[in-house]
């Protein structure tokens, strides 16, 4: 692909990627070639260490907070795989409805879970 970008005479290349497109290789390629690249960060390592380093401050300042979206974030220097390869710049947003949800599904998952076990106690 990135043969076939260059070849056409495409430059200033920002490529949006869906997630898991972006393997380590990937990212060396797209570096190597001049290429910028965008990407969701769901569940890799890297987004856990970037939670447990910045989330309290994400959900809990106020300068954090941004009011055209109604969501919290904030923009990070970090190394995207381990400590491999350079700093990039990427954005954490929190987003308070989803929180909610996920909060709401885990708890009634947790009461039903509890009704079957009763229910099994209660039986035996």
């Amino acid at each position: 692909m990135i043969e076939t970008m260059q070849a056409l005479g495409y430059h200033d290349i920002v490529a949006i990627c869906d997630r898991g497109y972006i393997s380590k290789d990937n990212r060396v390629d797209y570096d190597n070639a001049g290429i910028g690249f965008l990407l969701l960060l769901k569940s890799w390592d890297t987004t856990k260490e970037l939670i447990a380093k910045y989330g309290k401050r994400v959900r809990l300042r106020s300068e954090a907070y941004m009011g055209e979206h109604d969501l919290y974030g904030m923009t990070v220097r970090h190394r995207l795989f381990g400590n491999s390869g350079p700093c990039r710049y990427l954005h954490i947003v929190w987003n308070q409805g989803i929180e909610d949800k996920e909060r709401r599904s885990i708890m009634r998952t947790v009461s039903e879970i509890e009704a079957s076990l009763a229910k099994m106690v209660k039986n035996f």
